[in-house]
């Protein structure tokens, strides 16, 4: 379940940053992703997770036909890395 609220969270900061930059389609997302660990259920999240969840909440908005590209990287956060927009 945390995953779901954690790809949401991302999600939203996604298309906050197309709108900034004043985007009407997001094409692809680079997505860095630390150790970022559920306490309640005690598992780790998984970047192939959080992506398959990115595609489906995606559904509907700019990003709907993006690719998301979700990696492991250091630290206990994630980050955008880059994005393709039009």
């Amino acid at each position: 379940m945390h995953d779901l609220f954690e790809s949401q969270r991302i999600l939203k900061v996604v298309l906050e940053k197309a709108k900034e930059a004043g985007a009407k389609k997001i094409n692809s997302v680079k997505i860095g992703m630390g150790t970022i660990s559920d306490h309640e259920h005690d598992h780790e999240l998984l970047p192939e997770n959080i992506a398959f969840n990115l595609e489906k909440l995606a559904g509907g908005t700019i990003a709907e036909k993006a690719k998301f590209d979700v990696y492991k990287m250091k630290g206990e956060s994630w980050q955008i890395d880059e994005m393709d927009v039009d």
